[in-house]
């Protein structure tokens, strides 16, 4: 067997075990007793059976950015700057735009470090 077979079965059996997974979590925890599911944005540790139980129950929060503007012409700087975090990115275009002054003085910040190879397939003749 090819390489690039073995690859593409790894993919799909990676694919169905993580479907399988979150199915069988969901089906864990319907099973458990109220006393062991926390509130929503907490987690809770159970010892039971020879088994230390912890469910958590993440909240995650995220912010509409088509509401953000409003919100934040509603608010004063210092309000703003104690709320929300700034992340900062770089812009591929805009830096390769810039002169050789600016660019030494951004290049002063960036870090740079090789990121996981992917490759991508596609079958042509399956036999």
């Amino acid at each position: 067997m090819s390489i690039l077979k073995q690859h593409q079965n790894a993919v799909t059996q990676l694919a169905r075990w993580k479907k399988e997974e979150l199915e069988l979590r969901d089906q864990l925890i319907g099973t458990l007793p109220d006393s062991y599911i926390p509130e929503v944005g907490s987690s809770k540790t159970t010892n039971t059976d020879n088994y230390k139980v912890t469910v958590k129950r993440p909240l995650n929060t995220t912010i509409d950015s088509k509401k953000l503007g409003g919100v934040m012409d509603s608010l004063d700087g210092e309000t703003i700057n104690n709320v929300f975090n700034t992340k900062y990115s770089l812009n591929k275009k805009g830096f390769n735009l810039l002169g050789d002054k600016d660019r030494n003085i951004v290049e002063e910040c960036l870090v740079e470090k090789e990121g996981q190879p992917t490759i991508s397939y596609k079958v042509i003749d399956d036999e």
